[in-house]
């Protein structure tokens, strides 16, 4: 298991899939390997195959995050799109603590907005409020005439950090878009004092 890290790492393909077999041959878990081998044969170009030992995998243990996240990239690679966006979506609710990038690719899987905020609110739930999940969560509800519902979003990021400029700025632009111009004035003038408060060095980032 060991020697397949690198060659996996160095896009090996062949290397890394004769030391997975052998992995098993010597008693390792079967279904891990299985998870292991369909990325390697996503990686080989080879999505049917790898779709074969993730499904494998899913089968011997439905309770395994990483095999429907394999799985779900195995199908998106074969056109399988709602097949591969309910699998990425079951992976990362499978996990106790789902890592935001795993979060951020079962939203992108999704084709509807509403199942991708789904998607993002369950994560959230055991994961606490992340800002690089309810970023795109909040441009995902600005496309929907509903604005209150990005502005709770941003609400919530400003809880953490009540003189952030940049989501200070954000719900300024979103209280324009729900047509409160005042309310909007008010908090962009919070926005530059928030600003006026950094260092110098840093009053002129993004």
């Amino acid at each position: 298991l060991n020697r397949a890290t690198p060659h996996v790492k160095r896009s090996e393909w062949d290397a890394a899939a004769v030391a997975y077999a052998r992995a098993v041959e010597l008693g390792a878990d079967r279904r891990a390997v299985d998870v292991a081998l369909s990325e390697v044969f996503l990686g080989a170009g080879l999505p049917r195959t790898a779709e074969f030992h993730a499904d494998r995998a899913v089968l011997a243990n439905p309770k395994v995050g990483a095999a429907f996240l394999a799985r779900g990239r195995a199908r998106s690679a074969l056109g399988m799109q709602a097949a591969a966006a309910e699998d990425l979506a079951h992976g990362v609710e499978l996990r106790a603590r789902p890592a935001p990038s795993l979060v951020l690719e079962a939203m992108s899987a999704q084709t509807h907005s509403a199942a991708a905020l789904a998607v993002a609110d369950r994560a959230m739930k055991k994961i606490g409020i992340v800002a690089s999940i309810q970023l795109p969560a909040i441009e995902l509800e600005r496309q929907h005439p509903t604005p209150n519902h990005a502005l709770a979003r941003v609400d919530a990021l400003l809880v953490q950090s009540p003189e952030h400029p940049g989501w200070l700025a954000l719900r300024g632009e979103l209280l324009e878009e729900a047509g409160r111009p005042d309310e909007a004035r008010a908090t962009y003038e919070q926005a530059l004092r928030a600003i006026s408060m950094r260092p110098p060095d840093r009053r002129g980032e993004r």
